[in-house]
C-alpha cells in the first residue's frame, strides 16, 4: 500500500518528522555526528531518545509519547537501533496508537538519508530508500 503526502505536505507546511530512539546515548551521539556533517538541525523535527538500563519500559514509552505530542505531525519516522530491543518494542506498540513508521538497525547513513529527506512525505518508497541507504552503508572494505 503505498502512502499518499498529505495536504499540508503537498501544501509545504509540514515536514517528516524523526525519532531516534536507542540504547544508551547513541541517538544522542549519532545526531551529533549526523549534524557535523550536514549542519544542525531542526529540534522541532528530529529528536534523539536515549533508554538507559535503569529505565523502564513503561518510562521510555511515557518520554516517547511525550515527544510524540510535541510533534504533532501526521509523517513521524522512527529509526531505533536493534530489533527486538526495548526502543524497538516500544516504538511497535505506540505504533498501534499513532501513525509513525518504524525502521530499526539504525546507523549514520540511514540518518543522515532519513535527514536529508525530511522535507518529503513519507512513501512505502521513501522508507525503502532510507532503508537501503542504512543496509548499503554497511561495506567490506579490502
Amino acid at each position: 500500500m503505498m502512502l499518499m503526502k498529505t495536504k499540508a505536505v503537498q501544501e509545504g507546511k509540514i515536514t517528516m518528522k524523526i525519532l531516534l530512539i536507542a540504547h544508551g546515548e547513541f541517538t544522542t551521539y549519532l545526531l551529533k555526528s549526523a549534524e557535523m556533517i550536514l549542519g544542525t538541525q531542526d529540534e522541532n523535527s528530529v529528536a534523539a531518545i536515549n533508554f538507559y538500563p535503569q529505565d523502564s519500559m513503561e518510562a521510555l514509552k511515557k518520554r516517547v509519547t511525550e515527544k510524540l505530542e510535541d510533534f504533532q505531525g501526521e509523517d513521524i519516522l522512527f529509526l531505533t537501533d536493534l530489533r527486538g530491543g526495548t526502543p524497538c518494542n516500544v516504538s511497535f506498540l505506540l505504533s498501534k496508537q499513532y501513525k509513525i513508521h518504524l525502521l530499526t538497525g539504525l546507523n549514520l547513513t540511514m540518518l543522515l538519508e532519513a535527514l536529508l529527506s525530511k522535507d518529503e512525505a513519507i512513501t512505502d518508497e521513501l522508507i525503502e530508500k532510507i532503508a537501503a541507504a542504512g543496509r548499503d552503508g554497511v561495506q567490506v572494505i579490502k
